[in-house]
Order: structure tokens, then sequence, then C-alpha cells
């Protein structure tokens, strides 16, 4: 009897909150922890040496980096995570850009994902409903 019950029953789809208007269908994997790592790395590869010039004097703020993350997504819906580190001059600053990035999404603030495993990660913003 069970089984004839759940056969006639039919689950709504879920929809994660504030991506409603989000064209993800091309984005069906989360990206994981070892996925941020491993293209964080390939990030800190692609770096020429001459460019990274050790730990510099200027400071940067976890809290300084999400404010500029958080502002990039006013222009665009989605960031490239390599290109975010286009711009960066030290290793100090690689290394707060990417504890922003984990902190945003520990707070639930973005999302990471990708369309395939080892694929670009895409960072969305999470518009809050309230």
């Amino acid at each position: 009897q069970k089984e004839e019950d759940q056969r006639d029953l039919y689950a709504r789809s879920f929809v994660e909150p504030g991506l409603e208007n989000l064209n993800l269908k091309e984005f069906r994997v989360n990206a994981t922890l070892f996925d941020l790592l491993s293209a964080f790395r390939t990030v800190l590869q692609g770096i020429p040496e001459e460019q990274l010039t050790g730990l510099s004097e200027e400071m940067f703020t976890v809290q300084q980096k999400i404010g500029e993350i958080m502002g990039k997504f006013k222009k665009s819906k989605r960031l490239e995570f390599a290109r975010l580190f286009s711009a960066v001059c030290s290793k100090l600053e690689i290394i707060v850009t990417f504890l922003a990035i984990l902190e945003l999404i520990k707070t639930r603030r973005i999302i990471a994902r990708q369309a395939q495993l080892f694929s670009k990660i895409w960072l969305y913003e999470r518009k809050t409903t309230s």
C-alpha cells in the first residue's frame, strides 16, 4: 500500500533562496573547498614571480576585501574566481582576497558554482529575501 501511495506523489524541485532570477542551469555543481583550493593553487602558479613583491607594507583586511568583492556584484551578476586575483600586487593581498572569499561563502553571502567538475569557478551573490 505504501508503495502505491508513493507512486502518486510528486516532489517539487528545490530552488535555493535568493537565486530565482539567475540562470544556473549550466552551473549544476557547487564548488567545494577542495575545488576552491585547487583553483587558488592554479591562480598562484599563473602569477609571475616578479609580480609578487612579497609581504608588503600595505595592509589589507578581510573586511576591506569583502567590501571590494561585494561592490563588484553591483556591476555584474557573477564573478570569475580567478579574475579576482588578476589585479593583486602582493602575496598578502592574494591571501587576504582568498580569505575574504571563504568568509563570504561561510556566511552564505555568496555561492561558488561551476558547470562541471574541474571547470571555471563562478561566484554568485546570494540575494537576501527579506
